[in-house]
């Protein structure tokens, strides 16, 4: 076995140790959203790392798995440990219905596109009854559980999650598919000509990019009880993912889990101390500085730096 597939599936086994020590339920929310950054971060490099299709509104799909785990607990009252999986293949589903025409624009188009779909499954959400619309939906467990083991549950499921989406990146950069992706990303037009079937494998890639941001949707909503509109399809989300993967570097297994670790502390840290909305512009900042001074991200940097 690769030692890379050695450590990550270590890292996990010991991440998932941490709820038997009875730490305070702080530390196992921050964990659990560091796994599920990592889940999402690692998923949006399946294509816009690998494939170099940037998607700038990758939660969306996060939305979508939200609002499904959300409807069959309200309708069915289905346990989202079974209906997480169901909101990543409803997510990759949609990705598939979008992606078939979308992916057939350049790169930068391509951004503007999916951009907009974040948009305007916001005003559907927000605005159909169906899914609740201003009010939102609720997915409170039953009454009696433990807090703490209720969301300690929900946090092992992350990392399970966090773990297959690792997995599969780590079989994508040896594989058959991941050499696809690459010629694509370092020259669409020319991997065509030498018979790369482009567009099917730009599909693939963003199904399986799709995926995994619904399944952590799914958990999410349970993990808050209560999700609406503005919450599941924040803008904020997509830049963030965005940002975390380029932060690491982009295109690399191990960059994003880095990017999102990084990016989480620190949005812990300053969030008492400044507004959302100057978040927001403080970390479209720093990507703007991640890809003008570091533009393979710091696992990047620090190859060349030790070279």
């Amino acid at each position: 076995m690769r030692p890379r597939i050695l450590f990550v599936i270590g890292a996990t086994v010991l991440a998932a140790l941490v709820p038997l020590a009875q730490p305070p339920i702080y530390l196992i929310h921050l964990l659990f959203v560091i796994a599920m950054y990592i889940t999402m971060a690692s998923a949006w490099n399946l294509l816009g790392g690998f494939t170099g299709y940037p998607s700038f509104g990758h939660g969306a799909f996060f939305g979508v798995g939200a609002y499904t785990t959300a409807i069959l607990f309200r309708d069915l009252g289905l346990s989202p440990f079974l209906t997480a999986p169901v909101g990543g293949l409803v997510a990759a589903a949609f990705a598939a219905a979008v992606g078939y025409p979308t992916l057939r624009l350049r790169e930068e188009y391509f951004a503007i596109a999916t951009m907009s779909m974040g948009f305007i499954l916001q005003l559907v959400a927000r605005n159909w009854e169906f899914t609740g619309g201003g009010l939102g939906l609720y997915a409170q467990p039953p009454e009696g559980y433990d807090v703490r083991t209720i969301k300690s549950l929900l946090y092992l499921a992350m990392l399970a999650v966090m773990l297959a989406t690792l997995l599969v990146a780590l079989w994508i950069v040896r594989s058959r598919l991941g050499f696809g992706l690459a010629a694509i990303r370092d020259g669409e037009e020319a991997a065509g000509t030498l018979g790369v079937p482009t567009v099917r494998l730009k599909m693939l890639a963003l199904m399986l990019s799709t995926f995994f941001p619904g399944a952590a949707g799914g958990l999410w909503t349970y993990y808050i009880t209560y999700i609406d509109a503005e919450a599941v399809f924040e803008p904020s989300i997509s830049i963030n993912v965005i940002l975390m993967s380029v932060l690491g570097g982009a295109g690399t297994v191990l960059g994003p889990v880095l990017g999102a670790t990084l990016l989480v502390v620190l949005s812990e840290v300053i969030e008492f101390t400044i507004t959302a909305s100057v978040k927001l512009v403080l970390f479209g900042a720093i990507l703007m500085a991640v890809a003008l001074y570091l533009p393979r991200g710091l696992l990047g940097w620090t190859g060349r730096r030790a070279g």
